[in-house]
């Protein structure tokens, strides 16, 4: 996967266009990876878009066990209203 494009519900712009680019793929013991991910913002035929992030990633982990975390009472002891 290399572009994923959407649009969210914007009150100003109306379908505010984003758009996410995977690249610069790398593996990672056998895991294959994007070490940089960059999303876009607006819809540069409209307006100037905006970098909205980017994330350079250095390493991956795959199956790293994770702590789970107690349920609270007030959430495993709360009923549904009628």
């Amino acid at each position: 996967m290399e572009l994923v494009d959407t649009w969210f519900p914007n009150p100003v712009y109306g379908d505010m266009d984003y758009e996410m680019r995977y690249t610069k793929y790398k593996d990672f013991g056998g895991i294959q990876f994007p070490t940089l991910v960059h999303v876009h913002q607006g819809d540069p035929r409209l307006n100037p878009a905006h970098n909205y992030y980017e994330l350079n990633i250095t390493s991956v982990k795959g199956n790293v066990p994770v702590q789970t975390m107690p349920v609270p009472a007030v959430v495993r002891d709360a009923t549904a209203p009628r």
